[in-house]
């Protein structure tokens, strides 16, 4: 609701791909008030990369339950992470079930189940985790450094988070989707994700399905991520510096109705900073 109610609100959008600027239009929203920029999201990654000490991750990882060398070996990772609320209940249990069997059957593969801090989403999941194989990991929510890292070292990530799903692509990552839907869907339809509902035996079959086809690794390590370049910030400073943009937002609200550049004519080549 809150989604919906901004976009009726707003002067301008700033859209993270060109199907979100289609969806815009088909709603009413005008043409000339939507430009596809990235998601900035993409932005915060590339800059905490730049940024990751692997000396605070460490201490990160172990302050919650984990042990930073074992990540550091030879060892594929499987990153877990669960929250949503229409998963809670017996889909999430399914989805402790088909991790605990994944790694029962490898061995050799960490996982990883970052824990959320909903208290209920904590209580299903401890209690299905009370008994588990010693490569399946349980542990508090991790600094977003720490994520980054996580996520750039992942083999493969499980996941019912929309943040992720946009993140993982930017590395070339595999992600398979703990839920029977996503807002995202140009994270399915570049490839990078796998619906999975919460159904135990198909979280299991399209996990090996994926997790050995080096075929489908390889070619997602060359893909771009569809919801950005990492430069989604400039874009949206690009067009905050152009004239007839200044003169809307200086003239605001008179100027509530004019046309910020013409249709069809790309925003940030209409005129020179």
């Amino acid at each position: 609701m809150l989604r919906l109610l901004l976009s009726r609100i707003a002067d301008v959008h700033f859209t993270p791909t060109k199907q979100a600027a289609r969806n815009l239009i088909a709603e009413g929203i005008r043409q000339d008030r939507i430009l596809v920029t990235g998601n900035t999201v993409v932005d915060a990654l590339f800059l905490a990369e730049t940024l990751i000490d692997e000396k605070r991750v460490f201490n990160d990882l172990s302050l919650n339950g984990a042990d930073g060398g074992i990540l550091m070996g030879n060892k594929k990772l499987v990153l877990i992470t669960s929250h949503r609320r229409e998963n809670i209940g017996e889909p999430l249990k399914n989805i402790c079930k088909a991790v605990k069997e994944l790694a029962r059957k490898y061995k050799d593969t960490i996982f990883l189940w970052s824990l959320h801090k909903n208290i209920k989403v904590r209580n299903i999941v401890l209690e299905v985790m009370k008994t588990r194989p010693k490569n399946l990991i349980v542990t508090e929510a991790f600094t977003y450094e720490t994520m980054v890292f996580l996520i750039k070292r992942s083999h493969v990530l499980m996941t019912d988070s929309g943040g992720v799903q946009e993140e993982a692509p930017a590395f070339g990552k595999p992600v398979i989707i703990l839920r029977d839907t996503t807002e995202r869907p140009e994270v399915i339809q570049a490839g990078f994700g796998f619906l999975a509902g919460c159904s135990e035996e198909k979280i299991i079959q399209i996990f090996t399905r994926i997790y050995n086809d080096t075929a489908i690794h390889k070619r997602l390590s060359r893909k771009p991520n569809p919801f950005g370049d990492g430069k989604a910030s400039e874009r949206i400073h690009q067009f905050l510096q152009l004239g007839r943009v200044r003169s809307f937002i200086k003239n605001y609200p008179s100027s509530a109705e004019d046309t910020l550049w013409e249709k069809g004519k790309p925003a940030l080549k209409e005129e020179k900073k």
